[in-house]
């Protein structure tokens, strides 16, 4: 176990200490023995070199007094007789042989020959005096000394020599090595006192308040509210006992807090630890529950809830502590009356700053109350649903009403314009035009409040909607003024129209709409104008990336509106008494309703006898290029209709008349049959160019005989004739469904007899 996971496993602390004091104490033994042992030799080899020097010298000096050999082998005997010296010699060259010795078997022999010290080598004389080596593992120290030996005869000569010494040093090394063991026991004790005294210090004035610190906050876990930790002193350790009972006053405070707020909150609360082997609980929850005890260590207070949500609650709260999660669940808790009454409860785990789970806090509010409001409501809301049904039932019988309604007073209208277009056509005096005139004004006039109601009804219904394509807004704006040009001169009114030079002229929307808001906004501005002047302002900037806001202005100079009427005139079927000339008070209303379908806003700026301004938005999509325009066909000649056969499929005498007339006058063959069924007999025998077919006829109807002709019942080559369907129904869906049973067109009634030789001329031909 390395050093780092010592420390880290549950020791204690005088073992922790303990441990590296000893391994100070270890190494402090190892340098002192270590630098002993060192000590020692060096001491050893030093004390062998002076005193081989003293031999080495001392002879080298006598070698210098004497004159025969007997005299010099004389100072070798009695150098040599020390107890320590093993070999001395000196030593001749040329030939190096031995000239005195303390060994006299060796005297005179050559040195090469002698084969007992080991290990002596000769300085490089005379560039190195002396040479030596210490061997201690056999205890011998050798020194070698360079000198020059004086002969004497005929004349002085000095000849190269040297002196050899070999010491024992195991006499020594027993005084130096019992000096050493002293100098090493002395040096450990005074270590193993320092570190003794060292653990006693750690002793007294760590570890023993540390574990009275640890003594009185056990007995504080216990539950003896009055044990603190005794400051001792006032060094590190008395300020971890001055905190430590800071510590235990705040928690005293927080649980007390704690306490009391659970006390005084209106709520149920209890709380597990980390392994459900307790649950404590509040005070609250033993007054509604009319227990005694507030701490239990099974599931047995599961016993208070619902045996139907009581298994539920339990492995709801178990699955949230597998990941530690918070969780909510609508409970049934009996009290002491043995009632059950609803609650919400909310579990949150308690997670400390490290991370570790304490377990679960839990809050359980009695939503009783609230139960019975919601089955209140619930039994409202079921009420509102049915009042909401019968609402919806009523609306679609409306919209249901007004549409028949349309389709009914569409068909006799329908023949109305038609003889005023055929009367026009004939030879009249001025005054009985300005009748056939008068007839188709107020034709037209009746025609547009029923297209008004019919509008408000399928604003009611949520049915109204767009058809946006490809349009001009110049032109847009031309066909509205040439509409009203004529009202315009009748009243002498004068119409400016302003337009932004930089306002894009192409857009994508739906022009009908736009032309009808524009429609009914110059309606009332000339209908309650009588002099002045009409203004029209159209500007507007790019709102997105391929969208923009069209601003449009229409002002007049006409009564003007009080303020408190303003509101009003947007609503259905609002119109200001003084202000009245006739009409449906329709038409502000839808028009409102356009403009918020096209993504804008609508309000009006007026004062009485001065005027009225109203200002709208609207979104429409941009289109850099113009479009080609359609190339409307051109008109027929009586070669090219003539001899070209049309069925007239209508069930309405007049309507029969009036359209059998309108095409023969251009040339064509009309037949006419009043349903579906004499229409597939017909076609069965003759051959016919186009059907005209009406949508609503008695016996079989426009879309079944539309979709049996298409079948092929009356042949594989009749089964593509072109068949343009007419019908007093003005809705989107009911062109959907003609043109999804094979219709190639649908009119809609009244037929305009322009626009009915069109669509004639452009299938027939």
């Amino acid at each position: 176990m390395n050093v780092k996971n010592f420390y880290r496993v549950n020791k204690t602390l005088k073992l922790k200490f303990l441990f590296p004091l000893l391994c100070v104490l270890v190494m402090c033994s190892s340098v002192i023995v270590f630098f002993s042992s060192y000590t020692y030799e060096k001491h050893l080899n030093r004390h062998a070199l002076s005193r081989s020097q003293q031999i080495g010298h001392f002879l080298g000096m006598c070698t210098q007094l004497v004159h025969y050999p007997y005299e010099l082998q004389r100072f070798v005997y009695a150098l040599g007789s020390e107890p320590h010296v093993n070999f001395l010699a000196i030593l001749a060259e040329n030939p190096l042989k031995i000239l005195a010795c303390n060994k006299k078997t060796l005297i005179g022999k050559p040195w090469q020959h002698y084969p007992l010290p080991i290990g002596i080598r000769m300085p490089e004389f005379p560039n190195n005096l002396e040479c030596y080596d210490f061997f201690p593992k056999r205890h011998v120290f050798n020194y070698t000394l360079g000198i020059y030996l004086v002969q004497y005869g005929d004349q002085t000569n000095y000849m190269p020599a040297y002196i050899v010494i070999q010491l024992r040093t195991h006499y020594w090394q027993k005084d130096f090595l019992q000096q050493s063991v002293k100098v090493v026991g002395i040096s450990l004790l005074i270590t193993f006192i320092i570190v003794f005294c060292c653990m006693f210090q750690i002793n007294q004035l760590i570890l023993k308040p540390l574990n009275i610190i640890t003594k009185q906050i056990h007995r504080r876990k216990l539950g003896d509210s009055k044990a603190l930790v005794p400051e001792l002193c006032k060094d590190e350790i008395g300020m971890l006992a001055q905190t430590l009972n800071e510590m235990i006053r705040t928690q005293e405070k927080s649980e007390n807090l704690f306490q009391q707020l659970t006390n005084m909150a209106p709520v149920l609360l209890w709380t597990s630890n980390e392994d459900n082997s307790c649950f404590y609980f509040s005070k609250k929850w033993a007054e509604f529950t009319g227990q005694t005890r507030l701490k239990y260590t099974d599931w047995s207070w599961l016993n208070y809830f619902h045996p139907e949500v009581a298994m539920e609650y339990k492995k709801a709260f178990l699955n949230a502590q597998l990941c530690h999660e918070p969780f909510t669940m609508e409970c049934r808790l009996r009290g002491y009356k043995s009632s059950y009454h609803w609650m919400w409860s909310h579990c949150t785990p308690r997670i400390l700053s490290d991370g570790y789970f304490e377990g679960y806090i839990c809050c359980l509010i009695d939503i009783s109350e609230r139960k019975k409001h919601e089955e209140q409501l619930k039994l409202y809301a079921e009420e509102l649903s049915k009042a909401r049904d019968a609402a919806l039932q009523s609306t679609q019988a409306k919209s249901t009403f007004l549409a028949t309604m349309s389709h009914e007073i569409r068909t006799p209208i329908n023949g109305i314009l038609g003889y005023a277009y055929l009367l026009n056509e004939t030879e009249l005096t001025h005054e009985q035009k300005d009748y056939v005139k008068s007839i188709h004004s107020s034709t037209q006039l009746l025609l547009e409040l029923i297209s008004q109601i019919l509008d408000f009804s399928k604003i009611e219904a949520d049915k109204l909607t767009l058809e946006p394509i490809f349009f001009d807004l110049n032109e847009c704006l031309r066909e509205i003024l040439d509409l009203f040009q004529p009202i315009l001169v009748k009243k002498n009114l004068h119409l400016h129209v302003w337009r932004h030079p930089q306002l894009p002229n192409y857009f994508v929307g739906d022009p009908k709409r736009l032309r009808q808001i524009l429609m009914n906004l110059l309606s009332n501005a000339t209908k309650f104008t009588t002099q002045g002047s009409i203004q029209i302002r159209l500007t507007g900037r790019v709102y997105k990336k391929n969208l923009y806001q069209l601003f449009i202005s229409v002002k007049d100079s006409g009564i003007g509106i009080d303020f408190k009427d303003q509101q009003k005139i947007f609503r259905a079927f609002e119109q200001i008494p003084f202000q009245n000339q006739g009409g449906t008070g329709l038409g502000l209303s839808i028009t409102q309703s356009l403009v918020e379908l096209m993504g804008g806003r609508i309000h009006v700026y007026s004062k009485p006898q001065k005027g009225s301004t109203f200002y709208l938005t609207l979104l429409l999509k941009m289109e850099k290029l113009p479009r080609m325009p359609v190339e409307k066909p051109p008109e027929a000649s009586s070669e090219v209709t003539s001899g070209k056969i049309i069925l007239l499929v209508e069930d309405n005498e007049d309507n029969q008349k009036v359209a059998k007339a309108i095409l023969e006058k251009s040339g064509y063959h009309v037949y006419i049959v009043e349903n579906g069924y004499r229409c597939l007999g017909w076609l069965q025998k003759n051959q016919v160019n186009l059907i005209l077919m009406d949508v609503n006829m008695p016996e079989m109807d426009g879309y079944e005989t539309t979709q049996r002709i298409r079948a092929g019942e009356c042949g594989l080559e009749k089964s593509g004739l072109p068949i343009i369907g007419f019908t007093a129904y003005a809705l989107k869906e009911t062109r959907t469904q003609c043109l999804s049973v094979g219709m190639n067109e649908l009119l809609t009634k009244p037929l305009h007899p322009r626009k009915l030789l069109e669509h004639v001329q452009k299938y027939i031909l």
